[in-house]
């Protein structure tokens, strides 16, 4: 079993946003990853996949094993002018929810 400090070191080198640098319309997903009691969101996106569980797989393997991960949604992200705008939903996973 890993210390907390070890897991906590680990869901601190995850990056909340991991989308690609390219002005594009594509699918993502937003996810919550703990360790433990402390948790982080998630948005992941990804042009080459048709599919949002396509995105959720290529994600999970590349986290330790230790960190959970729920998937809260998705839906489409359009990446234009250093603006991002997530739209419509999952139908696999719903919609991602909206924060403000």
């Amino acid at each position: 079993m890993e210390d907390k400090d070890g897991l906590e070191s680990k869901l601190n080198k995850v990056r909340p946003v991991q989308l690609p640098e390219c002005e594009a319309k594509y699918k993502f997903i937003l996810l919550q990853v703990s360790a433990g009691a402390k948790q982080k969101l998630v948005i992941v996106g990804n042009p080459s996949f048709g599919y949002h569980s396509e995105i959720v797989d290529a994600y999970c393997r590349q986290l330790p094993l230790e960190l959970e991960v729920k998937v809260l949604g998705g839906g489409l992200v359009r990446v234009r002018e250093n603006r991002i705008l997530a739209y419509d939903y999952s139908a696999t996973y719903g919609p991602a929810p909206r924060f403000s």
